[in-house]
C-alpha cells in the first residue's frame, strides 16, 4: 500500500496526525512501534518500517508473550514514518477519533526477506522495543486483511499471566495513562508545530543553571549560605545568561487569580533509583540532593496545595511556602524538596522536624527543581532541561521562602565529590532529555556520600547511665520473609527528641516481636517491643554480613512513608560485559530485584563462580520471567546458545553416541546466559580431561519440615566431625535453601560407582549410629523428624548447584561458602543474598581459597573404616 488510502481517510485542516509529506525513512535501522488506541474499541495498532511506510496491523487483543497465545491482527493502510512519533488525541468525528498513547517502540530486525514476507504472508521479526523483545511471527490465515500475531517460544516467551497487556498502561516516552495523555492539551501532536530550540545549546557547557534574578533575592537565615554552597559544586562553571521574560510579574499575578485550567487529580511523583556511582556522561544534569519532604505544589487559582509523595494535604504545615507560591499562574505544578538550611549551606532534616513541631523557627526553604504543567499546559512530555528553563524564568521574581533547584550539566563524580566534601547527604543525576514519567525511573539517580536509609521501629532498649527515655531503638525493614531485624541505633539524639520519641513508643507498645524470626539472648535483651508504625532515618557506615548495621546515627523520624513501604535500598548496579535486554525485568517479585541486579551480582562473583564451572558440564536453570515463572533444566548445547558457551562431549550411555554438554569456561558465557534467563548453576562432579573419575564429593543435609536450624548446624558438624576421623578435610557452604552441603576435595583417581558408594556408605553408618537424627534414605516418611544425609549427588551425570549460584527462590539466595566458624546457630542462610553480596565480598576472598588445592584421596584404608568391602 502507499499513502494515498491513509491521507484519503484524514482531513488534515481538523486532525492534528501527520500528512506525512515530511516523513522520511529511518537510516540505519528499521523501526517499529505500538500505538494503544481508545477509538470506537480499544485496540493496539502494530507497526512495522518498510519501503518508506510503516505497515500497520490492527491487533484488538494487544501482543503476547505466551506463543500458545495466537492474536488476531488486522492488516490495514500504511501510515507514515512520523505517525511512529504521534501520541495525543484524534478530534471525534475524524477517522480513528480517539486517544493514541506510544505503548512500545524500537527497532525490528526481519529474519528473513521482509518483501517477500509480506506477499507470501508470513513475516518472521526480531522486535528490540521497551516491553517487547525477542522474535515474533506474522501469519496471514484467510484473507489480505486478517493475520495472526505469534510470539517465538524463546528466551523472551513467557506465560500470559506474567505479561498482561492490560496492566502495562503507561506511554514508553511520557509515563501517561490514557486518560492523562487525554485530559493534556499540550500532548496532541501537531504536524506543523517546530521544534523549540534545545535549551542545553544555550547554555554554558558544565554551567550551572541559576534563577535569572537570583541576586535579587531576599537572603533569610542560612538560606543565602545554601546559595553559595551551590556555588562551590562546579564553582569555576559561569552562570547563564538571564533568558527573556515571557510575562511581567503583573501578568503572573493576574493569571493566578483566574480560573484554574483542570489538573488531573492524582499525579504520580518521578522517583530515583539508587546508584554506585554518578553517570560521567555530558547528558546527565547534577543537582544537591536535598534533607526534607518532598512536595509537589498544585497551584489551582487562589489556592495552593502541598501534597507529600503519600498524597497527603500538607499545606497548613508549610503555610508560609503555599503563601510565597500564590503568584504562580493558576493550573500548574511544581516539584520539590521543602528543608531547612544549616548555616554550613547544608539541609538538616532534624531541624525541619523540629520547625513541624514548633520547637524552631528556623527558616524554611522550598527548593523546586521540576515543573509539570504551566497554566494548564502539561509539560510532562518535555526533555527536563527544557522544563528547568521554564522554571527558572517562573521564578525568577519570587522571594524566599521559594528558591530554585540549580544543577550542574556533566562532570558527575566531580560534582559528588565536592557535593561529599560539603557535608550534602549526595546528589540527584537526571538524564537532560527526559521526560517526567511519574514512577520511580533510572532516568533520573540519586547517589549519596553516606548510606542512609528509613526503618521500621520495632522495639526499644532501656537507657542506661544518664541517659534518660530510652537506649536504643531496635529497627528492622521488609524482607521476603516479612519484617527483618536490622540492628539498633542509639546515637543521634537530644533531650528533645528522646522525650518525644519514648512518648509515641509507648503509645505502640506490645508484648511480642513484629519480627519474622527469632533474635539472639544478646540481641533482644531487655527489649520492649512496640507495633511497626514509625518510621525512622538512620545513617551508617555498614552492614556486616547479616544485614546488621554497623555505626549508625538517628536523623529524624518520617512523617511521610508508611512504615509497610520501608524496603532495603538496592544501588543500580552496572553491566559491562554484556548488552541486557529488560534490564528493568523483575525477577523476583519479594524484592523487586531485576534482571539487572542479578547480571551485575554474576559479572562481580564471575572468576570465583568459574573456579567450580571451568571444564564440567554444567545443566543450567532457565528462568525467562523470574523466579516465580516456570523454569526449565538445560545441559545440552542447542541452537541459539551464544558462541561464547562452549560444550563438553560426554557418552550418555555405554555404547550411545556423544552428546554435547554446556561448558562455562569465561565471565562473557556466564553473562550471556544469564540474558537469556538463566539463574542457577549445577556443575558435574568432576571436569575434564578426567570425567569419570570426580575430583569432588558432596553431602547434602536435607532437613524435615520443622526441624530447626539448630538440628542441620550440629548435622553438618558432625558429619564434619566424621570425616575428619577418616583424616580427609571437608569444606562448608549454604544451599541457597534451608539446608547446608558438607563439600571434600578429591585427588580424581577412583571411579563414579566407587564414590558413590563411599558417600552411601558414610551416611549409611552414621543413620544407624544415631537413627533418631539421621536418615541415608529419599522416602519422606523415614525422613521425618530427621536430616537426609543426600548422598545421591555423587553419582555420574548427578549435579549440585555450584558454589556462588544464586537461586530461583524468594530473596535470590546465594549457595555461599563458610568458614567453619560460621558455622553456628546465628547463622541465618537467607542473609546471602544477590543483594547483601557486596557486605560479604570482601571477607568471602579467602573462605575457600584453597579449596581445590587440597590433596587427599578415598584410600582403601578408608573406604574399610565405613565398612566398605574390597574387591
Amino acid at each position: 500500500m502507499s499513502l494515498e488510502e491513509y491521507r484519503r481517510k484524514r482531513d488534515f485542516e481538523v486532525t492534528s496526525e501527520p500528512s506525512g509529506d515530511g516523513s522520511h525513512p529511518s537510516q540505519g535501522e528499521l523501526k517499529f512501534v505500538i500505538q494503544k488506541h481508545a477509538a470506537s474499541r480499544l485496540h493496539y495498532d502494530f507497526r512495522l518500517e518498510l519501503d518508506g511506510t510503516l505497515k500497520s496491523w490492527a491487533v484488538p487483543k494487544g501482543p503476547s508473550y505466551d506463543p500458545a497465545e495466537k492474536r488476531l491482527a488486522v492488516h490495514v493502510e500504511d501510515h507514515p514514518i512520523d505517525y511512529g512519533g504521534f501520541e495525543g488525541t484524534i478530534p471525534k468525528g475524524q477517522y480513528g477519533g480517539g486517544t493514541v498513547m506510544l505503548w512500545d517502540h524500537g527497532t525490528w530486525e526481519p529474519l528473513d526477506n521482509a518483501r517477500a514476507g509480506m506477499h507470501k504472508g508470513r513475516l518472521k521479526f526480531r522486535l528490540h522495543g521497551e516491553k517487547l523483545q525477542g522474535g515474533w511471527n506474522l501469519v496471514r490465515i484467510r484473507d489480505e486483511d486478517n493475520w495472526l500475531l505469534i510470539k517465538e517460544a524463546d528466551e523472551h516467551a513467557r506465560p500470559h499471566a506474567e505479561f498482561d497487556v492490560a496492566l502495562q498502561d503507561r506511554s514508553v516516552t511520557t509515563g501517561r495513562s490514557l486518560d492523562e495523555i487525554a485530559e493534556g492539551d499540550s500532548a496532541v501532536w501537531h504536524s506543523n508545530r517546530e521544534p523549540e530550540a534545545a535549551v542545553a545549546a544555550e547554555l554554558p557547557a558544565a554551567s550551572k543553571a541559576e534563577p535569572p534574578s537570583r541576586q535579587k533575592r531576599v537572603a533569610a537565615g542560612g538560606a543565602k549560605k545554601q546559595g553559595s554552597a551551590s556555588k562551590q559544586v562546579g564553582a569555576d562553571a559561569p552562570a547563564p545568561d538571564k533568558p527573556a521574560r515571557k510575562k511581567s510579574s503583573a501578568v503572573v499575578k493576574a493569571a493566578a487569580k483566574s480560573a484554574p485550567p483542570p489538573l488531573p487529580s492524582h499525579l504520580g511523583l518521578e522517583l530515583a533509583t539508587l546508584a554506585e556511582r554518578a553517570p560521567e556522561d555530558d547528558e546527565w544534569l547534577h543537582e544537591i540532593k536535598y534533607d526534607g519532604y518532598r512536595l509537589l505544589a498544585r497551584c489551582e487559582g487562589e489556592k495552593v496545595r502541598l501534597i507529600t509523595r503519600g498524597d497527603q494535604d500538607w499545606t497548613h504545615k508549610f503555610s508560609a511556602v503555599a503563601s510565597a507560591l500564590g503568584a504562580i499562574p493558576a493550573g500548574s505544578v511544581l516539584d520539590g524538596e521543602v528543608t531547612v538550611v544549616n548555616p554550613d549551606g547544608t539541609s538538616n532534616f532534624q531541624a525541619l522536624q523540629n520547625f513541624l513541631k514548633g520547637e524552631s523557627d528556623d527558616s524554611l526553604v522550598y527548593y523546586v527543581f521540576d515543573l509539570l504543567f504551566l497554566e494548564g499546559d502539561d509539560l510532562r512530555g518535555l526533555p527536563l532541561l527544557e522544563r528547568k528553563q521554564k522554571l527558572a524564568e517562573l521564578l525568577a521574581d519570587l522571594e524566599l521562602p521559594i528558591r530554585f533547584s540549580s544543577h550542574v550539566e556533566g562532570r558527575g563524580p566531580e560534582v559528588l565529590e565536592s557535593a561529599c566534601h560539603m557535608g550534602c547527604e549526595g546528589i540527584i543525576s537526571k538524564r537532560a532529555d527526559s521526560s517526567y514519567s511519574g514512577r520511580r525511573t533510572s532516568a533520573w539517580l540519586k547517589i549519596k556520600c553516606t548510606r542512609r536509609e528509613e526503618f521500621v521501629v520495632v522495639g526499644w532498649t532501656p537507657p542506661e547511665g544518664s541517659r534518660q527515655h530510652f537506649g536504643s531503638l531496635l529497627l528492622a525493614q521488609h524482607g521476603p520473609d516479612g519484617l527483618r531485624y536490622a540492628g539498633r541505633v542509639g546515637t543521634g539524639f537530644n533531650a528533645k527528641s528522646l522525650r518525644h520519641i519514648r512518648e509515641q513508643l509507648e503509645d505502640l507498645q506490645q508484648d511480642e516481636s513484629s519480627l519474622s524470626h527469632s533474635l539472639s539472648r544478646a540481641e533482644s535483651k531487655g527489649a520492649t517491643w512496640v507495633k511497626p508504625e514509625l518510621v525512622a532515618e538512620v545513617s551508617y557506615a555498614g552492614r556486616t554480613d547479616s544485614g546488621i548495621l554497623r555505626h549508625s546515627a538517628f536523623q529524624g523520624m518520617r512523617q511521610d512513608k508508611a512504615a509497610s513501604q520501608v524496603k532495603p535500598e538496592r544501588a543500580t548496579p552496572t553491566v559491562k560485559l554484556v548488552k541486557l535486554s529488560h534490564p528493568d525485568r523483575v525477577i523476583d517479585s519479594a524484592t523487586g530485584l531485576t534482571k539487572l541486579h542479578l547480571a551485575a551480582y554474576y559479572e562481580g562473583v564471575a572468576e570465583r563462580l568459574l573456579a567450580h564451572l571451568k571444564g564440567r558440564p554444567v545443566t543450567v536453570v532457565r528462568c525467562p520471567g523470574g523466579n516465580t515463572s516456570p523454569c526449565f533444566y538445560q545441559k545440552h548445547v542447542k541452537d541459539g546458545l551464544p558462541d561464547s558457551v562452549g560444550w563438553i562431549p560426554v557418552q550418555e550411555e555405554k555404547d550411545g553416541p556423544e552428546e554435547r554438554y554446556i561448558e562455562i569456561a569465561s565471565p562473557r558465557a556466564l553473562l550471556e546466559l544469564v540474558q537469556m534467563g538463566g539463574f542457577e548453576f549445577h556443575p558435574w562432579g568432576s571436569a575434564v580431561p578426567k570425567l569419570e573419575q570426580p575430583d569432588r564429593l558432596i553431602f547434602d543435609l536435607d532437613p524435615d519440615e520443622g526441624l530447626s536450624w539448630a538440628s542441620v548446624v550440629e548435622a553438618a558438624l558432625s558429619v564434619r566431625n566424621r570425616l575428619s576421623d577418616l583424616g580427609l578435610e571437608s569444606w562448608c557452604k549454604t544451599t541457597g535453601g534451608k539446608g547446608l552441603h558438607v563439600c571434600v576435595p578429591l585427588r580424581p583417581r577412583l571411579e563414579w560407582d566407587e564414590v558413590k558408594a563411599f558417600c552411601k556408605a558414610l551416611a549409611e553408618s552414621m543413620a544407624r549410629d544415631e537413627p533418631r537424627r539421621f536418615t541415608s534414605v529419599m522416602s519422606k516418611a523415614q525422613r521425618k523428624g530427621r536430616i537426609f544425609l543426600d548422598y545421591l549427588r555423587n553419582g555420574r551425570g548427578a549435579t549440585a548447584v555450584a558454589a556462588y549460584s544464586a537461586r530461583a527462590r524468594a530473596g535470590c539466595p546465594v549457595s555461599t561458602p563458610l568458614a567453619w566458624d560460621e558455622v553456628t546457630v546465628r547463622l541465618n542462610p537467607l542473609d546471602f543474598t544477590i543483594q547483601t553480596w557486596p557486605e560479604r565480598a570482601e571477607r568471602d576472598r579467602h573462605v575457600w581459597s584453597d579449596f581445590y588445592g587440597a590433596s587427599q584421596g578415598l584410600t582403601k584404608k578408608i573406604m574399610a573404616r565405613v565398612g566398605m568391602k574390597q574387591p
